[in-house]
């Protein structure tokens, strides 16, 4: 049985202060998820926080849901912090590439 990848893409996520911990985005993705597609859109989503930073998340999900998880990461709330998407990337090293370049700038 041939078993097809799914492409992923990965999304660079701004906030304005703080962020949360990886706990809660993760659920609070799932939840926003789950009320704009349902349960399967959440499974079919498949998504991952692969990190948290100063001010940045990086998550993961396929390229099928990406309008979807983009409309979750929007609805998003955490004490009126506010989250804009930077960038969406096919490769994890590209988003790396362009965190360093921010590092950089704000240490300039």
């Amino acid at each position: 049985m041939v078993v097809k990848n799914e492409r992923k893409r990965y999304i660079l996520v701004e906030f304005y202060r703080s962020p949360p911990s990886k706990r809660e985005l993760i659920n609070q993705l799932r939840n926003n998820i789950e009320s704009l597609g349902g349960q399967l859109a959440l499974a079919k989503a498949s998504i991952h926080v692969i990190d948290v930073l100063d001010h940045f998340a990086i998550i993961r999900a396929t390229t099928e849901s990406r309008d979807l998880v983009e409309s979750a990461i929007q609805l998003l709330d955490f004490d009126d912090n506010l989250v804009t998407i930077r960038v969406v990337s096919g490769t994890i090293a590209k988003i790396n590439t362009l965190l360093n370049q921010e590092y950089r700038d704000e240490i300039d």
